[in-house]
Parts: structure tokens; C-alpha cells; sequence
């Protein structure tokens, strides 16, 4: 049976035979290997200033884990978008802590405590990545400690 003129394919069983294919995913191996960039230079098309300490980026993997550093990064809207440096205002307990959350964008794994979870989580609403939201939380739900 021959596709018609709209049809995006053809749904004939014999032609799509290729949908019989499986996909294999190595997500760990992935974030494994996408994790060795984590501030290096290596590749690096962007810095991010945090108080007096500067970070190496790559704008594609702080956008595909963060919607605001994708639409800092990449909107023709925000002035620095097209920098090779970027300063990002931070509190000092933030700022304490800002590599911990970096680095979680890249291996999605943080190390994490009492004492840094607050800063964390702070960071993880401020630039939109949920997940770390949700562990952040868990974490400090699960060491909670009655007065």
C-alpha cells in the first residue's frame, strides 16, 4: 500500500519492519562521560563567574540541565547570552556551594549535608532543575530532626 501525499510514513507491517529494532540505553555511561567535562577547559565555550572564583562551562550541557541557563545562555533577550564570560550574583552561602550544584548538572550526583543542603536547594529553585529540588528536599526531610 503506497503512502498518501500527507503521510509523514507508510504503515504498511512489511515497510516498517525497522520498527522491530530495539534501543539500547547506557545513560550512566553517558553522564559518566559528559560528567569528565565538569570544569575543565576542555571544549569550553563559556565561564561563569561566581564571585571570585570562575567556572568552565559548555553551554549545551548547563542548558539541557537548567531552563533558566538555557534561556540565560541562548535568548537574544539577556545581554550576556553572547559573552565568553558570565557573572552570575550569588549569595556567599551560595556562592559556598555553587560547585557542588555545577557539578551535579553534569553527573546529575551531588554531595550533599546538613550544612550545604539549604544553599543547594536555593540554587536548584533559583535556576530550575527539579530534580535537585526533589533530593535536596528528600534530604533534608529524611535528617530532619525534632526540637
Amino acid at each position: 500500500m503506497a503512502a498518501e501525499s500527507g503521510d509523514l510514513y507508510n504503515t504498511d507491517d512489511e515497510s516498517n519492519s525497522h520498527l522491530d529494532q530495539e534501543i539500547i540505553l547506557q545513560d550512566e555511561n553517558f553522564i559518566q562521560k559528559i560528567g569528565q567535562f565538569y570544569n575543565q577547559p576542555d571544549l569550553s565555550d563559556v565561564k561563569l563567574k561566581v564571585g571570585s572564583t570562575t567556572y568552565f562551562g559548555h553551554r549545551f550541557v548547563l542548558a539541557k540541565s537548567s531552563d533558566v541557563l538555557g534561556t540565560m545562555l541562548y535568548s537574544n533577550n539577556w545581554i550576556q547570552s553572547s559573552l565568553p564570560e558570565i557573572t552570575l550574583e550569588e549569595t556567599e552561602e551560595c556562592q559556598k556551594y555553587f560547585d557542588r550544584f555545577l557539578r551535579y548538572l553534569y553527573t546529575a550526583e551531588v554531595k550533599i549535608h546538613m550544612d550545604s543542603a539549604v544553599a543547594i536547594l536555593l540554587l536548584a529553585d533559583k535556576y530550575g532543575v527539579a530534580s535537585l529540588k526533589n533530593l535536596c528536599t528528600r534530604f533534608m526531610v529524611e535528617h530532619a530532626r525534632s526540637p
